[in-house]
């Protein structure tokens, strides 16, 4: 039986006045699931999909009080029951999401919890793995052999993760988690339809609080906020950029512009918001030995092609943006908008590091002052081709390998099943590529430079590869 369609969901929490309570139909639910709601901090649950931080985001906090008095100015009293309003909403969402996660909880099967700190146990030993390579590289071990270096990282950190995959494994196979998924899956189902409950009581209660002349700029700052809100949780690169939030010429142009794009943003963010919520609710039904992983797989992967739609929609508020500058303006702008959605295309590798500190050697004669000003200026050149070309792989593959990795972690819950992440010969050809000119131009730096200067220079020494 499917659990979640046997209950009414449409609200379990009661929230009025400064009040905050849970309502007896919720309770009784828990009761009858074998919940318990112990008042102390608890355990993530297990549910593939399920980040329980995400149980108590808000749409609104208390603090932006400022910003929507700087929207419509309100008088004392209003500000006042405004503020109340806030805060009766952030202890609801709050309470509510501590209470639902300690049910969750309380659902797990019985050796659960034992298994789970073990498989912690082994995560931490991963930890300890680099402290120890670490450590042997800092006393000179494989100074005169970094190829020793790289196979002593490789085998250790190798051994480390297949402790780690037993130790998940091991939690995966205790009995009971299939019927505890199904239970974990019904509250979650009305926690989140309770959530949306509240966010509509909220936008209602500020909305009685102005006038009908205030309305419309209040509704206009909600999305604002819910906009500033909704940007911080984003996981591809670029979904978390907002173009509008730039230092930008003010315009009636840019006004409209805005007004039209954060309304399409806040559909594409919502509809993204309920894919994710999807991912565990599905992941809850097929889970147990032998079960198929297939509707978790394509849940996942549709959350990220709506992840991919906030993304690309950031970048279409960019392009609408440039076309209100000039030129010079607009090419700037949309360097500047690059960094900051992509920040990890544009930072600078190892060889631009050691170039920019070798020319600052006053050991330099002219000729090499020349040879490496001509090579920092090749090596800057060729990078931005590759970055150009890397960011196209970003866009094309980078959703891909992360929905695979979700998938890849929670496939061990399915039985035996075997999964196979997609290829993502872009993003490996784009690593190559610019890993390849990076070596390129140390090799080229270490035969402009001497023995004793190419020592004074940082990142020359043998370190293990972080890039």
């Amino acid at each position: 039986m499917n659990r979640v369609s046997h209950f009414d969901s449409s609200s379990f929490l009661e929230y009025g006045t400064g009040t905050f309570r849970m309502k007896p139909r919720l309770l009784l639910l828990l009761v009858g699931l074998g919940a318990a709601l112990p008042s102390e901090s608890i355990a993530a649950t297990r549910l593939p999909g399920l980040r329980p931080s995400d149980l108590s985001i808000l749409v609104i906090d208390p603090s932006d009080i400022r910003t929507l008095n700087a929207a419509v100015t309100l008088e004392a009293d209003e500000l006042l029951r405004a503020h109340d309003a806030m805060k009766r909403y952030r202890l609801a969402v709050q309470e509510g999401s501590r209470d639902v996660l300690a049910a969750m909880t309380g659902m797990e099967p019985v050796g659960a919890r034992g298994a789970f700190e073990h498989e912690k146990e082994r995560e931490k030993m991963v930890e300890r793995v680099r402290e120890r390579i670490e450590a042997r590289r800092q006393s000179g071990e494989f100074k005169d052999d970094p190829a020793a270096l790289r196979e002593a990282w490789q085998e250790a950190m190798d051994e480390a993760q297949r402790d780690v995959d037993r130790a998940h494994r091991d939690t995966a196979n205790v009995d009971g988690w299939s019927e505890a998924f199904q239970k974990q899956a019904a509250v979650l189902a009305a926690w989140y339809e309770t959530k949306d409950g509240l966010n509509a009581t909220l936008q209602t209660d500020l909305l009685a609080i102005v006038t009908a002349e205030q309305s419309p700029e209040v509704s206009r700052w909600w999305l604002r906020a819910r906009l500033e809100a909704a940007m911080k949780r984003g996981r591809l690169s670029g979904e978390q950029h907002d173009p509008f939030a730039a230092d930008f010429p003010q315009s009636d142009a840019r006004d409209l512009a805005f007004e039209t794009w954060i309304e399409r943003h806040i559909e594409l963010i919502d509809a993204r918001d309920a894919g994710l919520r999807r991912i565990p609710v599905v992941a809850a039904g097929p889970i147990g030995r032998g079960g198929n992983i297939r509707r978790f797989r394509d849940a996942v992967y549709e959350a990220m092609a709506d992840r991919e739609a906030v993304r690309d929609h950031a970048g279409e508020g960019v392009e609408i943006l440039a076309v209100l500058l000039d030129n010079a303006a607009a090419e700037a702008f949309l360097k500047s908008s690059s960094k900051k959605a992509f920040p990890g295309i544009w930072q600078v590798d190892r060889a631009m590091r050691a170039l920019t500190a070798a020319l600052q050697a006053s050991t330099l004669d002219a000729t090499q002052q020349g040879l490496l000003s001509a090579l920092r200026l090749e090596h800057t050149q060729l990078s931005g081709e590759l970055r150009t070309r890397h960011l196209d792989a970003v866009r094309a593959e980078e959703g891909r390998r992360l929905a695979d990795q979700d998938v890849q972690r929670a496939a061990v819950l399915f039985g035996d099943e075997v999964f196979i992440p997609r290829p993502t010969p872009m993003l490996d050809a784009s690593a190559g590529e610019r890993r390849q000119l990076s070596d390129d131009s140390m090799a080229r730096l270490r035969g402009i430079l001497t023995d004793e200067q190419w020592q004074l220079v940082p990142g020359t020494r043998s370190v293990p590869e972080r890039e």
